[in-house]
């Protein structure tokens, strides 16, 4: 997704630690994980929603013609 490769893992690790601090690291890192759980749950919810939402094709057709105006 983000294409960062070992060394950038590293040194954002490295600033990680001078930034914060290694006793607080922890905490950190699980408020990361939490966040991105919360994150990946959201995205879920909402392709759900969006392909339960059933619009008629009609309706496409005619925005679609009415943007290319």
């Amino acid at each position: 997704m983000f294409d960062i490769g070992l060394t950038e893992v590293a040194l954002i690790l490295l600033v990680a630690i001078f930034a914060i601090g290694p006793e607080r690291m922890p905490e950190v890192a699980r408020f990361l994980v939490k966040a991105k759980r919360m994150l990946n749950k959201l995205t879920l919810d909402v392709k759900s929603l969006w392909d339960g939402i059933d619009l008629p094709e009609d309706n496409v057709k005619d925005v679609k013609h009415d943007s290319k105006k």
